[in-house]
């Protein structure tokens, strides 16, 4: 449902032009009502206008029916989020990111389509708790960095950086193809300008070379599972890292 859809739901309850209506109820001051109304409507046109720019993209078509799951950053749903677009920050903008395609959506207001936001204007995204930032690569970046965005899990002196993905798999079975999307996820750590790929746990501290045994250490004392989970163990790392660059 559209907030459009929502926004005319609404105005037909405020009215008092919905079927829905109680004959018993208490009819409420037609001054009240129109107020209500209007305020409404002002406030829609308001949100039209303020996110008016961001409907310059093309349309997002979906994937068909028959794939499992969905593509998208841990939702499915509209959620509302922040967008760096364009140079100008938007608030409160419903949003989805698929990230197979490593593509912002955010609804028409006016209608049914999924607009993309042109990827180029995109500078970072706030989404469900993360942040998103896009990194533009060259020729002197190494470690297997492409232009896209980034899942920014830590921002300190290093960075910690998810690129998130998704893949279709295909089987056959019985006969008949069966599809579904399943998650492949890659990490980065930024140091001194340069990007590494990390995966297991002496990656990380191959990157932290210079603080190995104090890291360490550090796992040991607090006891962490770097298998049980990777991505956290990866922050705290860096955190740490920094702490100790920091105390020299």
């Amino acid at each position: 449902m559209t907030r459009l859809t929502v926004f005319l739901i609404a105005l037909l309850f405020l009215s008092g032009s919905t079927p829905f209506a109680f004959s018993q109820s208490v009819p409420a001051d037609s001054a009240l009502v129109q107020q209500s109304v209007a305020q409404a409507y002002a406030r829609y046109r308001a949100d039209m206008h303020v996110h008016s720019h961001l409907y310059n993209g093309s349309e997002y078509v979906d994937y068909d029916n028959y794939i499992e799951g969905h593509q998208y950053f841990q939702s499915d749903e509209w959620e509302d989020g922040n967008v760096f677009y364009d140079g100008t920050l938007y608030r409160g903008v419903p949003l989805l990111y698929d990230v197979r395609l490593d593509q912002l959506i955010t609804e028409n207001l006016a209608g049914p389509l999924r607009i993309r936001l042109v990827t180029e204007k995109v500078r970072y995204f706030h989404l469900l708790g993360h942040t998103f930032v896009r990194i533009v690569a060259d020729s002197t970046q190494q470690g297997g960095v492409r232009t896209g965005f980034y899942d920014q899990l830590y921002a300190g002196d290093v960075q910690v950086l998810a690129r998130r993905a998704k893949l279709i798999h295909e089987q056959i079975t019985s006969g008949r193809v069966e599809r579904e999307f399943f998650s492949r996820d890659r990490y980065f750590i930024r140091k001194a300008g340069q990007f590494y790929p990390v995966k297991r746990k002496g990656s990380v501290l191959n990157v932290f070379d210079d603080r190995k045994k104090e890291l360490q250490r550090f796992l040991r004392e607090q006891k962490i599972r770097y298998k049980r989970d990777p991505e956290s163990a990866m922050v705290q790392l860096a955190r740490q890292y920094d702490a100790l660059t920091k105390s020299l």
